[in-house]
C-alpha cells in the first residue's frame, strides 16, 4: 500500500474534510494529513532525523500551538515511512499576475481592442521573464524537500472563484484581468512552474480542470461553503471566502493527485509477461 503524507495550511482543510466524508477517495493509499494555519505551517521545519513540524524556538504562539495538537494529535510528523510526499496550499503569486494584468496589456495574449486605450504595452519577452521570475519566487521556499529522497508534489492554490467577476462591480483588477488574458496568462504561468519544478525535482500540480471557469477563475461551485483547517471551520453558504475552497474541491485534488501517483507508479506499457513457444 502506497503510503502518502500531504501536508499544508489552512487549504489542507478542504482536502482533509473530503477524505473525512468519503472515505473511498483514498483509493486504498494510506493517507496521513498534517500542518497548521499559515503562520505555523511557516514556521515549521525539517529535522535532521525526517521529522517535519515544530522544532526549537520557532516563536509561535501556544494557543497555535496547542491547537495543531489538537488537529493533528502532535506538532510533529515522522516521514520516513512516507513513500510520497505532497505539500497543499502552494503559494503561486496569482494576485501579482492580476495587478500586471490591470495595469498591462502583453503582446501576443489579448487584442488591442480588449485592452483599453489608457493600457500600458508590455511585450511578450518581458512578461515571459516575469513568469519565469514567479515561478522560481514561488518553489523556492520548498528546496528543503531535497532531502526527503522520495517524491514530492506541490498542490498550488486554487485560483479565486469567478463571483469576483460575475458578482463584482465593473472596472475592478480582476475584471481588467479578465479581459486582458487573465486565463492564458495562468495556463503560461501554471507551464513555468511546471517546468521549473521539474528542474528542481518538484512535481508541481495544478489546480484541475474541471474546478475552473473558461474566464481562468474557480467556479463558483468549488467556492460556496469554504473549508478551513480548524474543524467546523466552514464559511457559510452566502459568506464569500475568496482563498479557499470546499469539500468538492478538495474531493477533485485529491483524486486528481492520487490518479496521478498511481500512473507514475504503475505507468501502462505493454505486457512484458514472458511469451510461451518458439
Amino acid at each position: 500500500m502506497t503510503r502518502l503524507v500531504i501536508l499544508g495550511n489552512s487549504h489542507l482543510g478542504a482536502l482533509r474534510a473530503a477524505l473525512r466524508d468519503e472515505p473511498a477517495l483514498a483509493q486504498g493509499t494510506e493517507i496521513a494529513f498534517f500542518g497548521g494555519i499559515a503562520p505555523v505551517f511557516k514556521a515549521m521545519t525539517l529535522g535532521p532525523d525526517l521529522r517535519f513540524g515544530l522544532f526549537g524556538p520557532h516563536g509561535v504562539a501556544e494557543a497555535n500551538v496547542e491547537q495543531t495538537k489538537k488537529l493533528f494529535g502532535g506538532t510533529s510528523i515522522d516521514l520516513n515511512k512516507a513513500d510520497t510526499v505532497a505539500i497543499a496550499g502552494i503559494a503561486w503569486h496569482v494576485w501579482p499576475l492580476i495587478d500586471l494584468l490591470d495595469r498591462y496589456a502583453v503582446d501576443g495574449l489579448t487584442a488591442t481592442e480588449e485592452a483599453g486605450e489608457n493600457a500600458l504595452r508590455l511585450s511578450r519577452p518581458a512578461f515571459d521573464a516575469v513568469l519565469a521570475a514567479l515561478a522560481e519566487a514561488s518553489l523556492a521556499p520548498f528546496g528543503w524537500t531535497r532531502t526527503l529522497e522520495k517524491p514530492v508534489r506541490l498542490l498550488l492554490r486554487p485560483v479565486p472563484p469567478e463571483t469576483l467577476i460575475t458578482e463584482g462591480k465593473p472596472g475592478t483588477r480582476p475584471e481588467r484581468a479578465t479581459r486582458r488574458g487573465f486565463a492564458q496568462a495562468l495556463s503560461l504561468l501554471e507551464h513555468s512552474l511546471t517546468e521549473t519544478g521539474a528542474r528542481l525535482g518538484l512535481g508541481v500540480v495544478v489546480q484541475p480542470a474541471q474546478t475552473r471557469a473558461a474566464s481562468g477563475w474557480t467556479l463558483a461551485e468549488y467556492q460556496r461553503g469554504a473549508v478551513r483547517l480548524a474543524p467546523g471551520a466552514r464559511a457559510a453558504p452566502a459568506q464569500k471566502d475568496n482563498e479557499h475552497m470546499n469539500t468538492a474541491y478538495g474531493a477533485a485534488c485529491l483524486t486528481d493527485l492520487l490518479t496521478r501517483i498511481t500512473a507514475e507508479t504503475h505507468p501502462s506499457g505493454p505486457d512484458l509477461a514472458p511469451i510461451q513457444g518458439g
